[in-house]
């Protein structure tokens, strides 16, 4: 059998450059539900420790017994910081990172998931709901991103997950100001992962259709109320108009990112995976 080295040298790269989840530290922004949350779980799951940032006391409280919970389940000793903080606010996103510096001292993965709701008729869109949607999403993937690189690099490396709405790919005449927010985060991930790849740091966006949340949810209550269909009957509907027969389950987008954060496949870089069950049409 011919040997032309790409065995070899697959090894060898994968012996110095790919870390397992065991004793790692994630960052995630959104972190105290559903996508985040989700991703909690499954990270510390697999041994890591997990610091992440919740807007709301009580939802931070319970999310971090959750996945203390979800870590004693697994037999792993995975610490667990919640930080009940406002990423947008001034002093937000250096809370959050001196925190996480102070317990665990490093970090190795960074979710950039925190959401944005910014929905409206588009002739009524202001600018303060373009700026509001612009801050929450790539302002505070930009500001994570930069004080958290160096922190990776004196740990010989990271990823960082950047999760994207479909509206960036695919814009709504009611969803423009997520959309341009969407739009603006793929740009950054795309345009910033050369630059973190020669520095030993895989980023990557993920770019979600419709997710069973607890917004989605909201939303079919609202539809339900509108149509004087059950909320059972709205949700139906709505799995229906996808390929698959439903929406998307969080814990399915959990286990793409903590695909993306173990850096099994090491050239996977820059990509944008799209996560929709097929109904997207944008290119």
């Amino acid at each position: 059998m011919v040997n032309d080295g790409a065995g070899p040298r697959w090894r060898h790269w994968r012996e110095h450059v790919t870390f397992q989840l065991d004793g790692k530290i994630a960052v995630i922004s959104g972190g105290s539900r559903g996508i985040g949350l989700a991703t909690g779980r499954l990270l510390v799951g697999h041994g890591a420790s997990v610091a992440f940032a919740g807007r709301h006391d009580d939802t931070v409280e319970r999310a971090v017994a959750d996945l203390q919970q979800a870590a004693a389940a697994q037999g792993h000793d995975s610490r667990v910081l919640g930080i009940a903080v406002d990423l947008t606010a001034p002093g937000g996103v250096e809370t959050v990172v001196e925190r996480t510096l102070a317990t665990f001292g490093g970090a190795d993965i960074l979710v950039n998931g925190v959401g944005d709701s910014s929905y409206g008729p588009f002739t009524e869109i202001t600018d303060e709901m373009v700026v509001s949607s612009w801050t929450i999403k790539v302002l505070t993937a930009l500001r994570l991103t930069r004080a958290i690189v160096p922190i990776m690099e004196r740990r010989g490396g990271g990823a960082i997950v950047n999760i994207s709405g479909g509206a960036g790919r695919d814009p709504q005449p009611g969803g423009v100001p997520a959309a341009i927010a969407n739009a603006g985060l793929r740009v950054f991930s795309k345009g910033g992962a050369s630059d973190l790849a020669r520095r030993g740091i895989a980023m990557n966006t993920i770019s979600l259709g419709v997710v069973a949340t607890d917004r989605h949810l909201a939303r079919a209550r609202a539809a339900a109320t509108r149509t004087g269909k059950s909320v059972e009957e709205v949700l139906q509907e709505w799995d229906r108009e996808t390929p698959t027969g439903r929406v998307t389950a969080p814990e399915e987008v959990a286990e793409l990112i903590v695909f993306l954060a173990s850096r099994r496949v090491l050239n996977l870089v820059g990509a944008e995976i799209v996560l929709d069950g097929g109904s997207g049409h944008g290119l």
